[in-house]
């Protein structure tokens, strides 16, 4: 019991901390999804709209750099390191792409024909 009211306590401060411009992100899926049904209550449906956005640029930049999975909607497999996507999140762009016809250096990729994208954790590396 005293662990779960130390939890509420602290996620209680982090959404304080957020009121105060300090911006907190919550990797826990718990606390996420309380997260985020706590701000569709409190704000309007613009700033649920920026707050949202905001977390998918971060996830974006997150990812700079790091091999991915590729599933195109033909239902080929590609690999590639993912090194960004342009602001309507319509094209990616990947370095050192493995294909099927070989390697390209540099490439951007329409949106419409991925059907998916797997960033392997460093857990599943090792």
């Amino acid at each position: 019991m005293y662990y779960i009211l130390k939890k509420r306590k602290i996620f209680k401060s982090k959404i304080e901390t957020y009121y105060q411009k300090k911006v907190t992100y919550f990797t826990k899926k718990n606390q996420l999804s309380q997260t985020i049904s706590f701000f569709q209550n409190k704000m309007n449906s613009q700033e649920f709209n920026v707050f949202l956005r905001e977390r998918s640029l971060n996830f974006w930049k997150s990812q700079k750099g790091k091999p991915s999975n590729i599933m195109m909607y033909t239902g080929i497999k590609v690999n590639g390191k993912f090194e960004e996507v342009d602001g309507k999140q319509t094209q990616f762009q990947f370095s050192d792409l493995l294909t099927q016809l070989g390697v390209y250096n540099e490439t951007i990729i329409r949106g419409s024909d991925i059907l998916f994208m797997e960033f392997p954790s460093q857990k599943e590396k090792n």
